[in-house]
């Protein structure tokens, strides 16, 4: 179930509509694979835990690795910003456009 909530996160937009590209991964993996009721139920909780795992890794190799912390951090901006978005959702309107992309 993560690997779906890791590949969704690949896909969240920037622009108006964040998880339009997330919705599409997922609306073309469960035309071929179906996913249960309580899948449905917990994936956007996942993509928004994913996010945040991604920025404490990447944080963390910086601290670990100082001489390369410009190239570990290069995305993390865009995580923390993907984090905000997603955390300011209405979580129910959240999962209901996940189950309506299962459609």
């Amino acid at each position: 179930m993560e690997n779906r909530a890791y590949a969704a996160t690949y896909h969240l937009d920037a622009g108006l509509d964040p998880l339009s590209g997330a919705l599409e991964l997922i609306s073309g993996f469960h035309s071929v694979f179906a996913l249960r009721e309580e899948e449905i139920d917990i994936l956007f909780d996942l993509m928004l835990i994913r996010v945040v795992v991604r920025i404490i890794i990447a944080r963390l190799r910086a601290e670990f690795f100082p001489p390369n912390t410009e190239y570990i951090l290069r995305n993390t901006d865009i995580a923390v910003s993907q984090f905000g978005t997603l955390a300011s959702m209405n979580r129910l309107a959240a999962v209901d456009a996940v189950r309506n992309a299962c459609r």
